[in-house]
């Protein structure tokens, strides 16, 4: 991922990685893979895409270690991590994986 400020954009290449969220003005968006998993295919060429930074309040990356790791009751966190990002109040910055957490399970 490259963030530009000088161009407002955000270039972006996830090949077989999680989804990662942005959330722009107020609406939560989920950004897939665009690629397939890096090492399957030494001749792949990986398409770049990107977005605008305007209006963008936040981005949120994270290892599939945070969504398959289970709670105490087994569950894991990745059916409810959309939920839990929308819970975030716009502008908040302070959110940590214990937040996430805490919202979450």
């Amino acid at each position: 991922m490259e963030i530009d400020l000088s161009t407002q954009t955000v270039n972006y290449v996830n090949a077989g990685h999680p989804d990662f969220y942005i959330q722009k003005r107020k609406q939560l968006k989920t950004v897939s893979s665009n690629n397939i998993i890096l090492g399957v295919n030494c001749n792949m060429s990986y398409v770049i895409d990107t977005f605008s930074t305007t209006d963008l309040e936040y981005i949120f990356l994270y290892s599939d270690g945070l969504v398959e790791h289970p709670n105490e009751k087994g569950d894991t966190l990745n059916a409810q991590l959309e939920q839990a990002l929308l819970q975030i109040p716009t502008g908040d910055m302070t959110f940590t994986p214990a937040y996430i957490k805490r919202i979450a399970w």
